[in-house]
Protein backbone atom coordinates (compact mmCIF):
# COMPACT_ATOMS: atom_id res chain seq x y z
CA UNK A 1 0.00 0.00 0.00
CA UNK A 2 1.68 3.25 -0.93
CA UNK A 3 1.20 5.97 1.26
CA UNK A 4 2.29 9.77 0.81
CA UNK A 5 3.98 11.10 3.17
CA UNK A 6 2.12 14.02 5.74
CA UNK A 7 3.03 17.58 5.92
CA UNK A 8 3.95 16.96 9.12
CA UNK A 9 6.10 14.03 8.74
CA UNK A 10 9.27 13.85 10.78
CA UNK A 11 11.56 12.09 12.57
CA UNK A 12 11.12 14.40 15.41
CA UNK A 13 8.82 14.62 18.46
CA UNK A 14 8.28 18.13 18.97
CA UNK A 15 8.81 19.68 22.42
CA UNK A 16 5.32 20.29 22.52
CA UNK A 17 4.38 16.93 21.77
CA UNK A 18 6.68 15.69 25.05
CA UNK A 19 5.18 17.96 27.04
CA UNK A 20 1.70 16.41 26.29
CA UNK A 21 3.33 12.82 26.38
CA UNK A 22 4.67 14.07 29.88
CA UNK A 23 1.63 15.85 31.39
CA UNK A 24 -0.93 13.15 30.22
CA UNK A 25 1.10 10.42 32.23
CA UNK A 26 1.37 12.16 34.92
CA UNK A 27 -2.39 12.67 35.47
CA UNK A 28 -3.67 9.41 34.20
CA UNK A 29 -0.85 8.11 37.38
CA UNK A 30 -1.21 10.72 40.02
CA UNK A 31 -4.86 12.25 39.72
CA UNK A 32 -7.26 9.16 38.29
CA UNK A 33 -9.41 8.27 41.04
CA UNK A 34 -8.37 4.86 42.14
CA UNK A 35 -4.27 3.88 41.82
CA UNK A 36 -2.67 3.08 38.51
CA UNK A 37 0.12 1.05 38.11
CA UNK A 38 2.62 2.72 35.94
CA UNK A 39 2.93 -0.40 33.69
CA UNK A 40 -0.67 -0.29 32.94
CA UNK A 41 -0.45 3.11 31.30
CA UNK A 42 2.39 2.08 29.41
CA UNK A 43 1.38 -0.97 28.49
CA UNK A 44 -1.74 1.25 27.14
CA UNK A 45 0.95 3.74 24.79
CA UNK A 46 2.42 0.68 23.29
CA UNK A 47 -1.08 -0.32 22.20
CA UNK A 48 -1.94 3.21 20.97
CA UNK A 49 1.25 3.49 18.92
CA UNK A 50 0.88 0.11 17.49
CA UNK A 51 -2.56 0.92 16.42
CA UNK A 52 -1.50 4.15 15.08
CA UNK A 53 1.11 2.60 12.85
CA UNK A 54 -0.95 -0.33 11.52
CA UNK A 55 -3.53 2.53 10.62
CA UNK A 56 -0.54 4.04 8.79
CA UNK A 57 0.35 0.86 6.93
CA UNK A 58 2.94 -0.39 8.71
CA UNK A 59 1.66 -4.03 8.56
CA UNK A 60 3.91 -5.29 11.48
CA UNK A 61 5.58 -2.83 13.23
CA UNK A 62 8.51 -3.25 15.95
CA UNK A 63 8.15 -1.78 18.98
CA UNK A 64 9.47 -3.52 22.16
CA UNK A 65 7.50 -4.05 25.20
CA UNK A 66 7.50 -0.64 27.28
CA UNK A 67 8.85 -1.19 30.91
CA UNK A 68 8.21 0.18 34.04
CA UNK A 69 10.92 0.52 36.63
CA UNK A 70 9.09 1.91 39.58
CA UNK A 71 11.40 5.04 39.45
CA UNK A 72 8.70 7.84 38.45
CA UNK A 73 11.36 10.53 37.10
CA UNK A 74 12.68 7.07 34.65
CA UNK A 75 8.82 5.92 33.86
CA UNK A 76 7.51 9.81 33.06
CA UNK A 77 9.61 9.55 29.90
CA UNK A 78 9.11 6.45 28.25
CA UNK A 79 6.19 7.06 26.21
CA UNK A 80 8.30 9.58 24.99
CA UNK A 81 11.06 7.49 24.32
CA UNK A 82 8.64 5.19 22.24
CA UNK A 83 6.90 7.65 20.24
CA UNK A 84 10.94 9.29 19.11
CA UNK A 85 11.44 5.67 18.27
CA UNK A 86 8.71 4.85 16.23
CA UNK A 87 9.27 8.17 14.35
CA UNK A 88 12.84 7.17 13.73
CA UNK A 89 12.11 3.58 12.46
CA UNK A 90 9.09 4.78 10.36
CA UNK A 91 8.75 8.63 10.40
CA UNK A 92 8.00 9.07 6.54
CA UNK A 93 4.63 7.70 7.20
CA UNK A 94 3.41 9.40 9.99
CA UNK A 95 2.24 12.43 11.15
CA UNK A 96 3.74 12.91 14.44
CA UNK A 97 1.41 14.87 16.03
CA UNK A 98 -1.47 12.22 15.40
CA UNK A 99 0.82 9.71 16.71
CA UNK A 100 0.88 11.49 20.30
CA UNK A 101 -2.40 11.91 20.46
CA UNK A 102 -3.10 7.74 19.37
CA UNK A 103 -0.37 7.29 22.16
CA UNK A 104 -2.13 9.02 25.15
CA UNK A 105 -5.48 8.04 23.81
CA UNK A 106 -4.10 4.17 24.38
CA UNK A 107 -3.08 5.32 28.09
CA UNK A 108 -6.40 6.68 28.76
CA UNK A 109 -8.10 3.06 27.49
CA UNK A 110 -5.71 1.16 29.58
CA UNK A 111 -8.32 2.52 32.54
CA UNK A 112 -11.29 0.88 30.83
CA UNK A 113 -13.15 3.97 32.16
CA UNK A 114 -15.80 5.08 29.68
CA UNK A 115 -15.57 8.13 31.00
CA UNK A 116 -12.01 9.00 31.03
CA UNK A 117 -11.54 10.20 27.20
CA UNK A 118 -8.57 11.85 24.89
CA UNK A 119 -10.14 15.20 23.56
CA UNK A 120 -8.05 16.40 20.83
CA UNK A 121 -8.14 20.16 20.05
CA UNK A 122 -11.22 20.20 18.10
CA UNK A 123 -13.04 17.45 20.44
CA UNK A 124 -12.15 19.78 23.11
CA UNK A 125 -13.90 22.68 21.90
CA UNK A 126 -16.73 20.16 20.52
CA UNK A 127 -17.32 19.08 24.06
CA UNK A 128 -16.97 22.53 25.68
CA UNK A 129 -20.00 23.79 22.97
CA UNK A 130 -21.90 20.64 24.01
CA UNK A 131 -22.32 21.86 27.70
CA UNK A 132 -22.29 25.67 27.21
CA UNK A 133 -23.78 26.33 23.56
CA UNK A 134 -23.28 29.46 21.95
CA UNK A 135 -25.75 31.17 19.91
CA UNK A 136 -26.25 30.60 16.61
CA UNK A 137 -28.90 31.19 13.59
CA UNK A 138 -31.79 28.67 14.01
CA UNK A 139 -35.18 28.09 14.17
CA UNK A 140 -35.72 27.32 18.29
CA UNK A 141 -36.56 23.58 18.44
CA UNK A 142 -35.05 21.06 20.85
CA UNK A 143 -36.09 17.69 18.60
CA UNK A 144 -34.24 14.22 18.78
CA UNK A 145 -34.76 11.49 15.43
CA UNK A 146 -37.67 9.08 15.63
CA UNK A 147 -36.12 5.66 14.69
CA UNK A 148 -39.91 4.17 14.21
CA UNK A 149 -41.49 7.02 12.10
CA UNK A 150 -37.93 7.78 10.20
CA UNK A 151 -38.31 11.85 10.72
CA UNK A 152 -37.79 14.25 13.83
CA UNK A 153 -39.42 14.45 16.48
CA UNK A 154 -39.72 17.89 18.39
CA UNK A 155 -39.20 17.62 22.06
CA UNK A 156 -39.90 21.26 23.17
CA UNK A 157 -40.00 24.73 21.59
CA UNK A 158 -37.89 27.19 22.76
CA UNK A 159 -40.34 30.34 24.00
CA UNK A 160 -40.80 33.56 21.28
CA UNK A 161 -38.56 31.54 18.70
CA UNK A 162 -39.08 31.27 15.12
CA UNK A 163 -41.24 27.88 15.71
CA UNK A 164 -43.41 28.74 18.50
CA UNK A 165 -44.10 32.01 16.38
CA UNK A 166 -44.94 29.40 13.36
CA UNK A 167 -47.45 27.54 15.32
CA UNK A 168 -45.45 23.81 15.64
CA UNK A 169 -45.44 22.27 19.18
CA UNK A 170 -43.79 19.44 21.15
CA UNK A 171 -44.81 16.61 19.53
CA UNK A 172 -44.84 17.46 15.97
CA UNK A 173 -42.95 15.53 13.07
CA UNK A 174 -40.77 17.54 10.77
CA UNK A 175 -40.90 15.60 7.68
CA UNK A 176 -38.82 17.61 5.33
CA UNK A 177 -36.62 20.55 5.12
CA UNK A 178 -36.93 22.44 2.15
CA UNK A 179 -38.01 19.70 0.28
CA UNK A 180 -35.40 17.35 1.70
CA UNK A 181 -36.94 14.26 3.53
CA UNK A 182 -35.54 13.66 6.77
CA UNK A 183 -35.35 10.20 6.64
CA UNK A 184 -32.25 9.01 7.11
CA UNK A 185 -30.25 12.12 7.48
CA UNK A 186 -27.91 11.87 10.19
CA UNK A 187 -28.12 14.43 13.28
CA UNK A 188 -25.25 16.71 11.94
CA UNK A 189 -27.34 16.83 8.40
CA UNK A 190 -30.02 17.77 10.12
CA UNK A 191 -28.56 20.78 12.31
CA UNK A 192 -27.05 22.05 9.06
CA UNK A 193 -29.85 22.31 6.89
CA UNK A 194 -32.14 23.91 10.27
CA UNK A 195 -29.09 26.17 10.82
CA UNK A 196 -28.04 29.32 9.38
CA UNK A 197 -27.67 32.82 9.03
CA UNK A 198 -29.98 34.87 10.66
CA UNK A 199 -32.56 36.48 8.74
CA UNK A 200 -32.46 33.51 5.79
CA UNK A 201 -35.87 31.10 5.62
CA UNK A 202 -36.36 27.74 5.48
CA UNK A 203 -39.57 25.52 4.40
CA UNK A 204 -40.61 22.73 7.11
CA UNK A 205 -43.49 20.23 6.21
CA UNK A 206 -44.73 18.95 9.63
CA UNK A 207 -47.48 17.19 11.26
CA UNK A 208 -49.48 17.22 14.67
CA UNK A 209 -48.84 14.08 15.54
CA UNK A 210 -47.25 11.33 13.07
CA UNK A 211 -50.53 10.49 12.32
CA UNK A 212 -51.48 14.45 10.95
CA UNK A 213 -52.17 16.04 8.36
CA UNK A 214 -49.08 17.42 6.49
CA UNK A 215 -48.85 21.13 6.69
CA UNK A 216 -46.32 23.65 5.26
CA UNK A 217 -44.45 26.66 7.37
CA UNK A 218 -41.66 29.11 6.08
CA UNK A 219 -39.47 30.24 9.17
CA UNK A 220 -37.50 32.88 9.24
CA UNK A 221 -34.04 31.97 11.24
CA UNK A 222 -33.57 33.98 14.31
CA UNK A 223 -30.36 34.29 17.09
CA UNK A 224 -31.22 31.46 19.42
CA UNK A 225 -28.91 30.46 22.33
CA UNK A 226 -29.96 26.72 23.54
CA UNK A 227 -31.32 27.56 27.11
CA UNK A 228 -30.30 25.04 29.83
CA UNK A 229 -33.74 25.05 31.33
CA UNK A 230 -37.42 25.83 29.94
CA UNK A 231 -40.48 25.77 31.62
CA UNK A 232 -44.14 26.06 31.36
CA UNK A 233 -47.51 26.25 33.34
CA UNK A 234 -49.65 22.94 33.63
CA UNK A 235 -53.55 22.22 34.15
CA UNK A 236 -53.91 22.63 38.39
CA UNK A 237 -51.39 25.71 38.64
CA UNK A 238 -48.33 23.47 38.43
CA UNK A 239 -45.22 24.91 37.37
CA UNK A 240 -42.88 23.06 34.39
CA UNK A 241 -39.84 22.68 34.42
CA UNK A 242 -37.23 20.96 32.31
CA UNK A 243 -33.92 21.00 33.23
CA UNK A 244 -31.74 20.17 29.96
CA UNK A 245 -28.62 20.24 30.91
CA UNK A 246 -26.36 21.21 33.72
CA UNK A 247 -24.17 24.28 31.87
CA UNK A 248 -22.84 27.16 33.14
CA UNK A 249 -25.94 28.93 33.30
CA UNK A 250 -27.99 26.17 34.81
CA UNK A 251 -28.78 27.77 38.38
CA UNK A 252 -29.55 31.33 36.30
CA UNK A 253 -32.13 29.46 33.98
CA UNK A 254 -34.12 27.45 36.51
CA UNK A 255 -34.02 30.37 38.78
CA UNK A 256 -35.62 32.82 36.11
CA UNK A 257 -38.19 29.73 35.53
CA UNK A 258 -39.43 29.44 39.21
CA UNK A 259 -39.79 32.90 39.72
CA UNK A 260 -42.08 33.29 36.28
CA UNK A 261 -43.85 30.28 37.20
CA UNK A 262 -44.61 31.86 40.53
CA UNK A 263 -45.64 35.05 39.64
CA UNK A 264 -48.10 33.62 37.26
CA UNK A 265 -49.90 31.30 40.35
CA UNK A 266 -47.69 27.90 40.00
CA UNK A 267 -48.77 26.64 43.70
CA UNK A 268 -46.45 22.84 42.92
CA UNK A 269 -43.66 22.08 40.37
CA UNK A 270 -42.94 19.63 38.46
CA UNK A 271 -39.21 19.59 37.67
CA UNK A 272 -38.18 17.44 34.66
CA UNK A 273 -34.49 15.38 34.65
CA UNK A 274 -35.46 12.99 32.10
CA UNK A 275 -32.75 12.96 29.61
CA UNK A 276 -30.42 15.11 31.38
CA UNK A 277 -26.99 13.59 30.78
CA UNK A 278 -25.37 16.16 33.41
CA UNK A 279 -22.88 18.77 33.27
CA UNK A 280 -20.71 20.78 35.87
CA UNK A 281 -20.82 19.57 39.26
CA UNK A 282 -21.18 22.98 40.48
CA UNK A 283 -23.98 23.55 38.48
CA UNK A 284 -25.84 20.62 40.06
CA UNK A 285 -25.27 21.62 43.97
CA UNK A 286 -26.39 25.54 42.53
CA UNK A 287 -29.68 23.89 41.17
CA UNK A 288 -30.10 21.59 44.00
CA UNK A 289 -29.90 24.23 46.57
CA UNK A 290 -33.28 25.94 45.08
CA UNK A 291 -35.00 22.56 46.02
CA UNK A 292 -33.95 21.38 48.86
CA UNK A 293 -33.29 22.86 52.82
CA UNK A 294 -29.28 24.13 53.77
CA UNK A 295 -27.24 21.22 54.43
CA UNK A 296 -25.77 18.26 52.69
CA UNK A 297 -26.13 17.85 48.53
CA UNK A 298 -23.20 15.47 47.82
CA UNK A 299 -20.47 13.70 49.28
CA UNK A 300 -16.94 13.20 47.22
CA UNK A 301 -14.05 11.14 47.59
CA UNK A 302 -11.01 11.41 46.70
CA UNK A 303 -8.45 8.69 45.72
CA UNK A 304 -6.61 8.95 49.06
CA UNK A 305 -10.42 7.95 50.77
CA UNK A 306 -11.10 11.18 52.28
CA UNK A 307 -14.96 12.20 51.92
CA UNK A 308 -16.13 15.45 51.83
CA UNK A 309 -19.47 16.69 52.09
CA UNK A 310 -20.81 19.53 49.97
CA UNK A 311 -23.40 21.80 50.39
CA UNK A 312 -26.51 23.83 49.98
CA UNK A 313 -26.14 27.43 51.63
CA UNK A 314 -29.50 28.86 50.04
CA UNK A 315 -31.10 31.42 51.38
CA UNK A 316 -34.15 31.46 49.11
CA UNK A 317 -37.49 29.82 49.84
CA UNK A 318 -36.98 26.03 48.79
CA UNK A 319 -40.08 24.91 46.54
CA UNK A 320 -42.67 22.65 47.30
CA UNK A 321 -44.79 21.01 46.60
CA UNK A 322 -42.25 19.21 44.39
CA UNK A 323 -42.08 15.80 41.65
CA UNK A 324 -39.15 15.02 39.74
CA UNK A 325 -38.93 13.24 36.75
CA UNK A 326 -36.13 10.85 36.01
CA UNK A 327 -35.60 7.78 33.49
CA UNK A 328 -32.84 5.84 32.23
CA UNK A 329 -31.22 9.04 30.66
CA UNK A 330 -30.63 11.26 33.77
CA UNK A 331 -27.25 11.35 34.63
CA UNK A 332 -23.94 12.26 36.76
CA UNK A 333 -25.01 15.84 37.70
CA UNK A 334 -28.84 15.01 37.27
CA UNK A 335 -28.58 12.10 39.46
CA UNK A 336 -26.94 14.16 42.05
CA UNK A 337 -30.48 17.02 42.03
CA UNK A 338 -32.51 13.42 42.27
CA UNK A 339 -30.52 12.12 44.97
CA UNK A 340 -30.92 14.83 47.51
CA UNK A 341 -34.31 15.85 47.05
CA UNK A 342 -35.28 12.35 47.45
CA UNK A 343 -32.53 11.79 50.38
CA UNK A 344 -34.22 14.69 52.09
CA UNK A 345 -38.07 14.49 50.84
CA UNK A 346 -38.09 17.41 49.36
CA UNK A 347 -40.04 16.12 46.60
CA UNK A 348 -41.39 12.55 45.27
CA UNK A 349 -39.60 10.90 42.35
CA UNK A 350 -41.30 9.64 39.71
CA UNK A 351 -40.31 7.18 36.29
CA UNK A 352 -38.23 5.10 35.90
CA UNK A 353 -34.73 4.06 37.37
CA UNK A 354 -31.46 6.43 36.57
CA UNK A 355 -28.54 5.41 34.58
CA UNK A 356 -25.99 5.18 37.49
CA UNK A 357 -22.90 7.56 37.20
CA UNK A 358 -21.68 8.36 40.62
CA UNK A 359 -18.21 9.48 39.45
CA UNK A 360 -17.04 12.68 38.59
CA UNK A 361 -14.69 13.75 35.90
CA UNK A 362 -11.96 17.11 35.54
CA UNK A 363 -10.53 18.44 32.91
CA UNK A 364 -7.23 18.31 32.35
CA UNK A 365 -6.09 20.93 29.35
CA UNK A 366 -2.91 19.84 27.24
CA UNK A 367 -0.55 22.89 26.48
CA UNK A 368 -1.43 22.37 22.62
CA UNK A 369 -5.20 22.43 23.08
CA UNK A 370 -5.67 18.76 23.32
CA UNK A 371 -7.18 17.63 26.85
CA UNK A 372 -7.84 14.73 29.13
CA UNK A 373 -11.21 13.96 30.30
CA UNK A 374 -10.35 12.18 33.99
CA UNK A 375 -12.53 10.37 36.53
CA UNK A 376 -11.21 11.94 40.04
CA UNK A 377 -13.58 11.67 42.43
CA UNK A 378 -16.47 9.08 43.62
CA UNK A 379 -19.57 10.75 44.67
CA UNK A 380 -22.34 9.58 46.48
CA UNK A 381 -25.87 11.29 47.60
CA UNK A 382 -26.37 13.10 50.78
CA UNK A 383 -27.36 10.48 52.72
CA UNK A 384 -24.30 8.13 51.62
CA UNK A 385 -25.52 6.53 49.17
CA UNK A 386 -23.39 4.81 46.51
CA UNK A 387 -25.56 5.07 43.11
CA UNK A 388 -22.66 4.06 40.46
CA UNK A 389 -23.65 1.43 38.06
CA UNK A 390 -26.69 1.52 40.25
CA UNK A 391 -29.21 3.90 39.89
CA UNK A 392 -31.95 5.62 42.02
CA UNK A 393 -34.85 4.04 42.07
CA UNK A 394 -37.29 6.45 42.46
CA UNK A 395 -40.73 6.82 44.83
CA UNK A 396 -42.96 6.13 42.21
CA UNK A 397 -42.17 3.40 39.44
CA UNK A 398 -43.46 4.30 35.77
CA UNK A 399 -42.72 2.72 32.39
CA UNK A 400 -42.91 5.49 29.71
CA UNK A 401 -44.42 3.76 26.22
CA UNK A 402 -43.31 4.01 22.80
CA UNK A 403 -45.22 7.39 21.31
CA UNK A 404 -44.82 9.45 24.15
CA UNK A 405 -44.65 13.52 23.97
CA UNK A 406 -42.55 14.71 26.92
CA UNK A 407 -44.22 17.42 28.45
CA UNK A 408 -47.71 16.69 27.05
CA UNK A 409 -49.99 15.99 29.78
CA UNK A 410 -51.92 13.87 27.47
CA UNK A 411 -49.67 12.00 25.87
CA UNK A 412 -47.01 11.76 28.80
CA UNK A 413 -47.86 8.82 31.71
CA UNK A 414 -44.81 9.62 33.76
CA UNK A 415 -46.01 13.73 33.61
CA UNK A 416 -49.33 12.65 34.29
CA UNK A 417 -48.83 10.22 37.18
CA UNK A 418 -46.34 12.94 38.70
CA UNK A 419 -49.25 15.66 38.85
CA UNK A 420 -51.60 13.20 40.11
CA UNK A 421 -48.83 13.03 42.84
CA UNK A 422 -49.22 16.78 43.75
CA UNK A 423 -53.16 16.51 43.84
CA UNK A 424 -54.06 16.89 40.07
CA UNK A 425 -56.21 14.40 38.71
CA UNK A 426 -54.88 12.04 35.97
CA UNK A 427 -56.21 13.10 32.74
CA UNK A 428 -57.69 10.69 30.22
CA UNK A 429 -55.69 9.74 27.54
CA UNK A 430 -56.68 11.65 24.13
CA UNK A 431 -57.14 9.00 21.47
Amino acid sequence: MALTPSAHASREISPVDLIDLEVSYDTLTADYYRHVEAQRILDGARTGILAYLRSRGVASPRLPPLRASGRYAHDLHVPGQAVASALLRYGTRLDPRALVYATIAGEAASLNDPYTIFFSPEQEQAFYRYLNPAGFGGIGVILHLDSEHRAILIDDVIPNGPAEKGGLHPGDFIWTIDGVTTSGLSADDIQKRLRGKTGTRVMLAYSHGAAGSRLSVQLVRSDVTPPDAIGSMLPGGIGYIRLLSYGEHAERDVAAQLRHLQQAGAGAFVLDLRGNGGGYREAAIAVTARFVPPGPVVIVQERSGKRTTLFSHNSVARVQPLAVLVDRGTASAAEITAGAIQDTESGVLVGTKTFGKGLVQQMFPLPDGAALKVTVERYYTAHGRDIDKKGIEPDIVVPQPPGSIAGDVAHDPQLARALLALGIPQPTPSP
